[in-house]
């Protein structure tokens, strides 16, 4: 469903658990260390230094699980409040530093936070020891600072001090705007909606401070209650929260799988999604089965419950499927883009007395090969080891499906004759599966949307309905060329069913085809399940 517009108000209950916590945990050493004849100050950091390291190891812990609680635990990120307080205590009896030494060392910090800015993106993991980038950068400023010259005077600058005197309030609004303005103004573009809402968060952010931060601060609070602009601002909180309730929740979870009913039952009717591209009397223009917003959000595998997260390397199985004892079993292994298959392999199941066990990890194809030494190098290659130690204690697959993102081959590769090294390592995760009599099939990946298609369709002004040249949208799959190469596995090319006279499109026969820039929505898999049903028969 669509985020929360209350969602970041998480880090506030944080910081309010930590206020509480922080001044009881103080007192308490504080007594300990003079009942043992030890300055309390000394106590004091040491019981702090502890506890931040202790938080540091629960978060590197949690991160590396790949469990979303890493980002949200109170004590997974009370290391961060931790190192300000270490910061605090050492700062209170050092003198200020030289001009050249504070200004460089400011000057480091901001770099070190602007660079964390741009660096860190969504696909990492965090916060684990990323966070540490933009934490250390802060306490380089805060230290750096107290030289009171150089790049502190910048940071002096006064429509500096203005936007962080603002920042609480922005912090406070910006996300409720940025979810409600596309649903409130649905045909304005990108560039006027990220003007507006950059103007509506700093007018709203200025008339919280005016209204309602100040007046507490400064212990108005009786005077604040008692005057119009009380009531009004009160009574205009309360709309823009009503309408951010209603509003941005456009696509709920009913809804999803309200249409996801609708598209299963339509899944092999002729002339709908993939069905159309293959239908010489069929239109690849069809009434709309699924909304754009519905699309987004259309996956068979929904919060990733099945997904082995990119910092673990745990073996997740989900089964779905026939139950009887004679059940054809069925494997789908490798990344999301094996598991965004998930839907037609179903749809299948239920004609033919499959019974389906999916096992997918982000960003790790089903590959043997040596990997790097970054944390996701080291899970995906001991995810795979894991993968082969579990299929040997199975009873054997009749047939084994994979696929994997093809433009991911290098990433955490460690030879520099990565390509055949690659390539081996897919023969190498095969060959105990065809030892046992398995039939492997590769499913040639699917195409990724160029940047002006992706631009197009994540466009809230616009239809959905996309294309690029077939040229541009796919990568180079290894998986296929080893698979074609030495026979060892059936290869699956789906092209055919997203692209026509090349071109690749984004909407077809009904159906949008993908739920993001690279992975296709489960109703536009759900019906390619006909098709692959047949070149499966036909390879048998």
């Amino acid at each position: 469903p669509t985020p929360s517009p209350f969602q970041h108000y998480w880090s506030l209950s944080v910081e309010e658990q930590f206020y509480l916590v922080w001044p009881v945990l103080i007192f308490a050493v504080a007594r300990l260390g003079k009942r043992f004849g030890v300055k309390p100050i000394r106590v004091i950091f040491v019981a702090v230094a502890l506890a931040t390291l202790a938080s540091f190891w629960h978060n590197l812990v949690l991160t590396g699980e790949g469990s979303s609680t890493a980002y949200f635990s109170t004590f997974g990120r009370a290391w961060e409040f931790g190192i300000g307080a270490l910061l605090a205590i050492w700062l209170m009896k050092r003198p200020e530093l030289g001009i050249a030494r504070g200004g460089a060392m400011t000057l480091l910090g901001v770099g070190i936070i602007v660079a964390s800015a741009y660096a860190i993106d969504e696909s990492m993991p965090f916060p684990g020891t990323l966070a540490l980038w933009p934490v250390l950068g802060a306490a380089l400023v805060v230290r750096g600072v107290h030289a009171q010259q150089g790049v502190a005077k910048v940071l002096a600058f006064r429509p500096i001090q203005w936007m962080g005197e603002q920042s609480y309030g922005i912090y406070l609004w910006h996300w409720p705007v940025l979810l409600l303005l596309p649903v409130a103004l649905p045909n304005l573009g990108r560039s006027w909606l990220a003007l507006i809402g950059v103007a509506l968060t700093l007018v709203l952010s200025i008339a919280s401070k005016a209204l309602i931060e100040d007046p507490i601060r400064h212990k108005r609070v009786k005077l604040f209650v008692n005057t119009k602009p009380a009531l009004w601002s009160t009574l205009a909180i309360s709309l823009l929260t009503l309408v951010a309730i209603v509003g941005t929740n456009t696509v709920t979870v009913t809804q999803v799988e309200t249409a996801q009913a609708v598209a299963q039952k339509q899944a092999i009717t002729d002339c709908y999604g993939a069905n159309s591209m293959v239908d010489a009397n069929c239109s690849t223009t069809q009434p709309l089965a699924v909304s754009l917003d519905q699309a987004k959000h259309d996956t068979a595998d929904p919060n990733n419950a099945c997904m082995t997260q990119p910092t673990s390397s745990k073996v997740i199985e989900c089964v779905s499927g026939s139950t009887a004892s004679d059940a054809t079993r069925v494997l789908l292994v490798g990344d999301s883009h094996a598991a965004m298959y998930l839907g037609a392999l179903r749809e299948i199941a239920k004609t033919q007395n499959w019974q389906i066990t999916l096992l997918y990890k982000a960003s790790c194809a089903f590959n043997i090969a040596k990997r790097n030494t970054t944390q996701r190098g080291i899970t995906c290659e001991i995810w795979n080891n894991n993968v082969q130690t579990w299929l040997a204690s199975q009873k054997p697959f009749n047939l084994v499906f994979t696929s994997y993102l093809a433009s991911n081959t290098s990433t955490d590769l460690s030879s520099k004759n990565y390509l055949d090294v690659f390539k081996q390592g897919f023969t190498d995760a095969w060959a105990p599966l065809i030892a046992r009599g398995s039939k492997i099939f590769v499913i040639k990946d699917g195409p990724k949307m160029t940047k002006q298609m992706a631009a197009c369709y994540n466009d809230t002004s616009g239809s959905g309905q996309c294309s690029m040249s077939q040229s541009d949208a796919f990568a180079t799959d290894r998986a296929v060329e080893v698979a074609r190469a030495t026979g060892a596995a059936g290869v699956l090319d789906l092209t055919d069913l997203v692209c026509k006279a090349g071109t690749c499109q984004s909407l077809i026969g009904g159906v949008f085809v993908y739920r993001d820039t690279h992975h296709f929505s489960l109703a536009y898999a759900q019906s390619m399940a006909k098709v692959i049903a047949s070149r499966i028969a036909a390879r048998n």
